[in-house]
């Protein structure tokens, strides 16, 4: 899913909250795993938008929405866009570069019951 010198940002554009970096497949990992393991509850939803192929390289775009409970009492929803570099190597479509900015965020306590499947 993602090359070996890929880089994952989320934030780390001046006034992005939760500015977080990872780069190398390890790090990403690591990333993805510090996001989600302590979390009760976690669902995104991502509606694709446009994908630019030129050669063996590709630019893709896509709206998000994502929500989120835990650790404890917190409480995550925000929209974004992920802004996405690919390289087409012998596996396929890989990831180099991924980007989320944030468009809105809410911390408030929502309601509703977990369903653990």
């Amino acid at each position: 899913m993602w090359a070996g010198d890929a880089e994952w940002v989320i934030g780390g554009a001046e006034g992005q909250p939760f500015e977080r970096h990872a780069k190398g497949i390890d790090d990403i990992v690591s990333m993805f795993r510090s996001l989600r393991d302590e979390r009760e509850y976690f669902v995104q939803l991502a509606v694709q938008g446009s994908i630019e192929i030129n050669g063996d390289d590709a630019t893709a775009r896509c709206v998000c929405h994502e929500a989120a409970r835990g650790p404890g009492e917190s409480y995550y929803r925000n929209n974004g866009v992920w802004s996405d570099r690919l390289r087409r190597s012998d596996n396929g479509w890989v990831f180099t570069s991924r980007t989320y900015r944030y468009l809105w965020l809410d911390l408030s306590p929502f309601s509703g019951d977990i369903f653990p499947g």
